[in-house]
């Protein structure tokens, strides 16, 4: 799997999985980043390429294995858009940086509909809007031992598992969930916003108005740290899993009064 670094100034629009575990790094319905406008299927100067993938006539060019389906694959470096990829439109599996993104309209047919990772990674600075999976709706951070989430908007994501917005796996240490806002996500269990199995840092984050699923799941209270956060009107309530830190370490129920978050 490529290891990408830092990656500034991105968009991934409408991108959407056909077969789970198919392309290894690639998008969707790929995005111009001069123009903003969708790449039709099989157009080159898509986002990312993959690794290994089929051609258009169903080949594995450079001698690649073939994964995922005939005519919808990726050209071996030939960063083209496809339709069809992989846990989610960007799977990161190795430490990776993600700065000033925009992810729309996303969807995955395993976890993490807009971002999977199974490493550390820091994302700051970006918009999360719509996208949807199995768990994560937006983001899938599968047992990340660094990093952290910062000054994202995540609204209007869809989880049928847990974490509508974002599912954070088992960690051996925290990591960071700092400034954000989580409006509007969905979740068919647990963690309308944020489900997390990792001790985290959760601090100055808004939790409004989740639609089902709560606020925020933990299943590590004993070892994480809850300060400044505002959580109002989540259904399913504002806390779960953990105790309520209402009124104690800057903790506040108090409606935000966004005009508008999406």
């Amino acid at each position: 799997h490529q290891h990408l670094g830092e990656l500034v100034g991105f968009a991934f629009v409408g991108a959407e999985l056909l077969e789970h575990h198919g392309l290894d790094q690639g998008v969707g319905q790929g995005v111009d980043l001069a123009t903003g406008r969708r790449l039709p299927q099989g157009v080159e100067g898509g986002l990312i390429g993959v690794e290994r993938g089929l051609d258009a006539a169903g080949e594995a060019p450079g001698g690649g294995e073939p994964r995922g389906e005939a005519g919808r694959g990726v050209d071996h470096g030939a960063a083209t858009a496809a339709q069809g990829v992989f846990e989610g439109p960007l799977s990161l599996h190795g430490a990776a940086s993600l700065w000033e993104g925009t992810l729309f309209w996303n969807s995955a047919g395993g976890d993490g509909g807009a971002i999977y990772a199974t490493d550390d990674v820091t994302l700051a600075r970006s918009y999360l809007y719509a996208n949807d999976a199995d768990n994560g709706g937006a983001i899938c951070i599968d047992g990340p031992t660094a990093g952290a989430m910062t000054n994202l908007r995540v609204t209007d994501n869809v989880a049928t598992g847990d974490g509508g917005g974002v599912w954070i796996g088992d960690s051996s240490t925290q990591y960071g969930v700092i400034n954000n806002t989580f409006a509007g996500n969905e979740a068919g269990g647990n963690g309308g916003h944020v489900y997390t199995e990792a001790a985290v840092e959760f601090v100055d984050n808004i939790l409004y108005q989740a639609i089902d699923g709560g606020g925020a799941y933990g299943t590590t209270e004993s070892s994480s740290d809850r300060f400044y956060n505002l959580a109002w009107d989540n259904a399913g309530g504002d806390w779960a899993g953990w105790s309520d830190p209402t009124g104690s370490s800057g903790n506040l129920a108090v409606d935000p009064g966004l005009v508008a978050y999406t």
